[in-house]
């Protein structure tokens, strides 16, 4: 759409503006390995028809189940609304609409969601998550991949980080023999993470994904660097 203002004397301001359409897409993101008593983060990108962003607010629905028997991934924020399953609504921001399970048990989960516009269901997805053989209490698990760049990844404490869950400071320290890696290599083993930020010592650059995981205008796929010190946001 284009908006025009004029007035007597004064030059014409025409001001382009688009309007986002209901919910006709929807597009789960890559979930981190689900590892028993922890949390697994879960996002969705939430579309309408030409393929831009959802308005904030727009309304999905997610439930958890199994196969068979109870889903092994308990809603933890936001806690479920049902006492007979786990599910809950969401409210999308920037097009992406976000849950966090806790991991209660073994086995094969399924994450259903649903796009409502009022009473009507638009768009529906369903997400595998496999968690059949995630680690029992006491087993030692890396929390990435070995020989991966998240791998090489500690938290500001100084400890290695949860992919599917740090934020903030961060600082990559990756052994000599360790492959060449930039931020879009990290930042694509971080799930729910929306930017990554570097420390040059004089000021941060930015590495940024849109809602359809397109890097933004002015983002740079910096290199990493032993010691890097960065920043992840959420």
């Amino acid at each position: 759409y284009r908006l025009e203002v004029s007035a007597s004397g004064l030059p014409i301001l025409a001001v382009p503006f688009g309007v986002a359409g209901p919910a006709a897409a929807l597009d789960p993101l890559p979930a981190g390995p689900p590892l028993l008593g922890r949390t697994l983060a879960i996002q969705v990108v939430v579309s309408d028809a030409g393929g831009s962003p959802v308005a904030d607010g727009t309304t999905i629905r997610v439930r958890a189940s199994a196969a068979a028997g109870e889903s092994p991934l308990q809603l933890a924020n936001p806690p479920s609304d049902s006492a007979r399953e786990q599910s809950a609504a969401l409210s999308t921001r920037d097009g992406r609409a976000s849950a966090t399970f806790v991991t209660a048990s073994q086995g094969m989960a399924i994450i259903s969601f649903d796009a409502l516009d009022g009473t009507r269901t638009s768009a529906s997805a369903v997400q595998l998550i496999d968690a059949r053989d995630a680690p029992a209490p006491g087993q030692a698990a890396p929390l990435a991949e070995p020989g991966s760049p998240a791998a090489h990844l500690a938290d500001g404490a100084g400890q290695p980080a949860d992919p599917a869950t740090t934020s903030g400071l961060a600082v990559w320290s990756p052994p000599p023999d360790a492959a060449i890696a930039t931020a879009a290599d990290l930042l694509d083993e971080l799930p729910g993470a929306q930017a990554l930020f570097l420390w040059n010592g004089r000021r941060w650059i930015r590495y940024a994904l849109d809602p359809q995981g397109n890097p933004i205008p002015g983002s740079s796929d910096f290199p990493l660097h032993p010691q890097d010190l960065l920043f992840i946001a959420r």
